[in-house]
């Protein structure tokens, strides 16, 4: 065996050294993230699992150009998973195509939107105003739609522009216009 060879394979065993082996609990979580990943792929279309299989099978040279919509739908398709790896049941683990679509088309939209009647995370446009709401009403349910208490994991909360309208009217009836701080 040539020197070199042997060079090779003692750097790959110092290597190997370095590389803990995965435990009972991070084979648990890969399985359960693979669980959860099935569960939400059954609720997409089909075009758009094609279309992050592509990215995924893509190169690591060609991933730099790579289909910006993919990757957000992949980035917002993570999320969703870890939210239910991190046990938050206040929403739906779905993407339907008219969810996914709105991620593949515009890839700088957030799921920070939701369904109040069946709690569907949502896209939120580019810009994160109210006023950028990527869809009006659930294209699942045809529900109204707030904001997703991500984290909190309470209930769908009130948009920027509910608040708005329930100050202006708290203002109304108080028969002022003047903040409630300066009071």
């Amino acid at each position: 065996m040539s020197p070199w060879i042997r060079q090779i394979e003692q750097a790959l065993a110092e290597l190997r050294t370095l590389v803990p082996e995965p435990t009972t609990e991070d084979r648990e979580q890969e399985r359960r993230y693979a669980e959860l990943l099935a569960e939400l792929s059954a609720t997409m279309a089909p075009a758009h699992i094609a279309r992050l299989n592509a990215l995924i099978d893509a190169d690591a040279d060609e991933r730099p150009n790579a289909d910006a919509g993919a990757t957000r739908l992949w980035a917002v398709a993570d999320e969703l998973i870890q939210a239910a790896l991190h046990g938050l049941t206040n929403f739906k683990l779905a993407l339907p195509r008219a969810v996914g679509a709105v991620y593949l088309a515009g890839p700088g939209s957030h799921p920070y939107s939701q369904c109040r009647g069946c709690a569907l995370v949502l896209p939120l446009g580019p810009d994160h105003h109210a006023e950028a709401q990527a869809v009006e009403t659930c294209p699942e349910c045809g529900g109204g739609i707030g904001r997703w208490d991500k984290w909190g994991g309470g209930p769908t909360l009130p948009t920027p522009a509910e608040k708005r309208a329930a100050f202006a009217a708290m203002e109304a009836e108080r028969g002022t216009s003047a903040p409630l701080l300066w009071h």
